[in-house]
């Protein structure tokens, strides 16, 4: 994880800026655009999203697999066992690579009888397991219960689902839900390893530390898998490709925390994306994207003028 903004603006983010639009059935939020082009979620050759349809339980684990990380391009190394455990999930099956990655990252394990049954749609219950393991969050949820119960009451305490709703639990869950579910799990807190203990028995367990913010750095799955931050910031200056921007606050607790009572802006270069730009003078909510391989080289990804 590259060091850059950090500046608190808030654990978890609710962005009341909105972007064009990136489907034409869907109102995109600027979370729902940095989704489509970070390629965790896409929609159909007619532009629509169709959020009311159901989901199947392949694509939905191709969702929750973009989220950390996987593509096309890089899921078939991600996954390093040869095979899947599950007899109805053929090597030529579209999904296998993403199947294959979430097996062996424990976010699926399919039925007793040895299926995934990929075609079948999720229910709510289904996607929440998934999401929940992708977080990092199975030695809480088994504490409370394990599934589906203790996934409901995480995924609750997490802000992923409002269990004052009436959810429907075993429905087959829609396109929508699940997009909505996704992308406040984006911004949750992850659950991570961050070191191992060893008895007197020469037994080893893992030291598990939420990264909420509170005695810790502050990680989300846009930051740990994609160096992707969120950041309101004003723009000082633009010039072409390039823009010096003040970040007034950002959603980060990184090593190089800056507190805001001291520090009340951070001036930083940034490069613009494709499709992005930027008036001088004006105040935008952004992603701002840390070089994987540069220090202190930025770009932003997405940027929503604020009112």
């Amino acid at each position: 994880m590259k060091k850059v903004i950090g500046i608190i603006l808030s654990a978890a983010v609710a962005l009341s800026c909105t972007s064009a639009l990136a489907f034409s059935d869907l109102p995109t939020t600027a979370d729902t655009e940095l989704m489509e082009r970070l390629g965790i979620i896409s929609g159909y050759s007619d532009g629509t999203f169709k959020p009311d349809e159901t989901i199947t339980r392949a694509e939905a684990v191709k969702i929750v697999a973009a989220m950390r990380g996987a593509n096309d391009e890089n899921v078939e190394s991600l996954a390093q066992d040869n095979d899947t455990a599950f007899s109805d999930v053929d090597e030529d099956y579209w999904a296998y690579d993403y199947i294959m990655y979430a097996e062996e990252t424990e976010i699926i394990n399919g039925f007793g009888d040895g299926t995934f049954r990929p075609d079948e749609n999720v229910t709510t219950d289904q996607m929440i397991k998934m999401l929940m393991q992708a977080i990092g969050f199975e030695t809480y949820v088994q504490g409370s219960g394990g599934y589906p119960g203790g996934c409901r009451i995480w995924a609750n305490a997490l802000g992923i689902i409002d269990q004052s709703q009436d959810i429907d639990y075993d429905a087959a869950a829609t396109r929508g839900e699940v997009l909505e579910m996704a992308a406040k799990a984006l911004y949750t807190p992850l659950c991570l390893i961050t070191a191992y203990e060893t008895d007197l028995m020469g037994n080893s367990s893992p030291i598990l530390e939420m990264k909420d913010g509170t005695g810790s750095e502050y990680i989300n799955l846009l930051i740990h898998y994609f160096d992707v931050y969120t950041a309101i910031a004003d723009v000082t200056s633009v010039d072409g490709g390039t823009a010096e921007i003040d970040i007034v606050s950002a959603v980060n607790f990184d090593d190089d925390y800056i507190n805001p009572e001291e520090n009340d802006k951070l001036s930083v270069t940034v490069g613009l994306d494709d499709g992005v730009t930027l008036e001088e003078g004006k105040e935008y909510t952004m992603y701002i994207q840390a070089s994987a391989t540069e220090q202190d080289v930025f770009t932003v990804l997405l940027a929503a003028e604020c009112e």
